[in-house]
């Protein structure tokens, strides 16, 4: 879809990517989210979260986060330093 073109174009305008990471909240079941053509076609690894879904096959974990939580989260799912998206 468009958004899918839009996040590919975003990421060549910023000269590519480092780790092939994201990190996407708000995910619901996992099926329409913003890094999932990164994750199936161009092989990045991450974490998706969401308050009422879990799937650890995308890897979807079942969290909410708080602006006072977003950090011990990231720590938690071991995020890198120099996260893609």
């Amino acid at each position: 879809n468009d958004e899918d073109g839009a996040l590919l174009q975003i990421l060549r305008c910023m000269g590519g990517h480092g780790t092939k990471e994201y990190f996407e909240f708000g995910s619901e079941s996992g099926v329409e989210v913003n890094t999932r053509i990164l994750r199936e076609l161009y092989g990045w690894k991450g974490h998706l979260l969401d308050g009422s879904h879990e799937d650890h096959t995308i890897p979807l974990h079942k969290e909410f986060f708080t602006p006072s939580n977003i950090v011990s989260l990231l720590q938690k799912y071991d995020v890198g330093t120099n996260l893609d998206v």
